[in-house]
């Protein structure tokens, strides 16, 4: 068995295979100015399969992330190694992307920050000036939605985001809207502009609100939240409902927010801040066009706008 093992030296990361008792550098990041650059060695290059890259670009992108750095890598080398999924995926066969923090968009995080039934959810609202927070669409997503939401928590250690049992989701930086895209969102939330859903959709999101006891409405597929430190708010450093209410909007999201503490990298971005999640219902037989065609018709609704501040993604 192969493993990729990565060592530190200076500025300088050295990626190596290990088998058995031979190791073998096939590739090394460096550091250059607000990026981090990632080369291999032609000689090795060979024995680098695509497995074994995306293994590396994945060790890459989170040491990028841990320290505010952009990724610099070959884009033919990386488009030739690198496998692409297909549309006719079932989001059952999607392994979870474990990135967990703050990435720059592009064609290359897209590919290995973004699990592929939202990639394009991602870029698009990204395209348009709107900041994504997190996001998900994966076989942990479809095999717990028989796993009832107790509590809208996600603390180190955990292995799943339980917001998302039973949907597909992406997280939107309530903050990074226009007043027209957050007037877009109470319209949506409220019910008064609606959401086609196909009939598979709709008994899966009705299963959904009877397993956690929630109103069968709307209100649970574009969901606000309030997003707070837990370990600020034990002891007392951070008040929840005490966001300023700048326009009406915050106001009536305020007014219908749920609570959402966490202890991960969303901290990186406040203490204390307001989300948007447009969820997806999914089951067993739910695949990749699937939920890009059901998120397509709200990111279609969007408009464009100035971009305040670029993404952190998951």
């Amino acid at each position: 068995m192969t493993n990729v093992v990565s060592e530190l030296k200076g500025d300088t990361i050295y990626y190596k295979l290990i088998n058995g008792n031979n190791e073998i550098y096939v590739a090394v990041a460096q550091k250059e100015n607000n990026c981090l650059v990632v080369t291999f060695d032609d000689e090795t290059l060979d024995k680098v399969t695509s497995e074994i890259f995306t293994n590396i670009m994945n060790k890459v992108y989170r040491e990028a992330s841990t320290n505010g750095l952009e990724v610099k890598c070959d884009k033919e080398l990386f488009f030739k190694k690198v496998i692409d999924e297909t549309e006719d995926a079932l989001i059952l066969d999607v392994e979870p992307i474990g990135f967990d923090g703050q990435i720059k968009l592009d064609d290359m995080s897209l590919y290995m920050c973004i699990e592929r039934p939202v990639r394009e959810t991602c870029k698009a609202l990204s395209d348009k000036g709107i900041m994504t927070l997190m996001s998900s669409a994966n076989a942990n997503d479809v095999k717990t939605r028989y796993t009832k939401i107790d509590m809208y928590k996600h603390l180190r250690g955990d292995g799943h985001f339980n917001i998302g049992n039973g949907y597909a989701w992406v997280m939107i930086d309530w903050a990074s809207l226009s007043q027209e895209n957050k007037r877009l969102f109470t319209q949506l939330n409220s019910g008064e502009i609606q959401i086609p859903l196909t009939e598979t959709e709709e008994a899966s999101f009705e299963h959904n609100c009877k397993l956690n006891r929630v109103p069968f409405k709307q209100s649970e597929l574009v969901k606000f939240f309030e997003v707070v430190d837990y370990y600020k708010l034990v002891i007392g450093l951070v008040t929840p409902n005490q966001l300023p209410q700048s326009s009406s909007e915050d106001t009536y999201f305020d007014s219908v927010k749920s609570g959402y503490v966490v202890d991960n990298s969303l901290l990186n971005h406040g203490l204390d801040f307001r989300a948007v999640v447009i969820k997806c219902p999914i089951d067993e037989n739910t695949k990749v066009s699937d939920v890009n065609k059901y998120f397509n018709f709200i990111v279609q609704k969007l408009t464009m706008q100035a971009s305040k501040k670029y993404p952190i993604l998951n």
